[in-house]
């Protein structure tokens, strides 16, 4: 594993850098542990950051994502970390989005060609955020025979 960032990865590092550092200040951090935010995050921040395409950096071309690996999703976890930013990439992005790929790629196995007709829409949900909700608003998962 190459562990020295290639162009394209040192591109993302500094648009992440630039984004973060100018959205997530101290500041903004304060307000929100004194204001006791019921989300602890900001929503117009997070849907900017699905903007970007942040949230399906993992998430495959063909189901609405970028196709790029984990070295590029931790680029921008990074550079979030600098920034103390407190949305919820970790919890949703990296555990979830990870978790829900897998249930649907083994539900493919499983259930055969039946279950491939719902696994895109999985798949885009994740790496569109729901189409503006949030993951802790919406994660519905099911299984049914075919």
């Amino acid at each position: 594993m190459d562990l020295v960032l290639n162009e394209e990865q040192e591109l993302l590092a500094r648009t992440a850098r630039e984004f973060v550092s100018g959205r997530s200040s101290l500041r903004r951090i304060r307000q929100l542990r004194d204001n006791n935010d019921a989300d602890g995050f900001s929503r117009d921040l997070w849907r900017e950051m699905a903007a970007l395409g942040w949230l399906g950096i993992v998430i495959p071309e063909e189901y609405g994502g970028a196709g790029l690996g984990y070295l590029d999703q931790m680029v921008v976890i990074e550079e979030m970390g600098r920034g103390l930013m407190p949305e919820p990439f970790l919890s949703t992005v990296l555990l979830g989005a990870t978790a829900l790929l897998r249930v649907a790629e083994a539900s493919i196995q499983i259930m055969g060609k039946g279950g491939q007709r719902q696994v895109p829409e999985v798949k885009n949900a994740l790496a569109t955020g729901f189409g503006g909700c949030f993951w802790s608003d919406v994660v519905i998962l099911s299984a049914e025979r075919p």
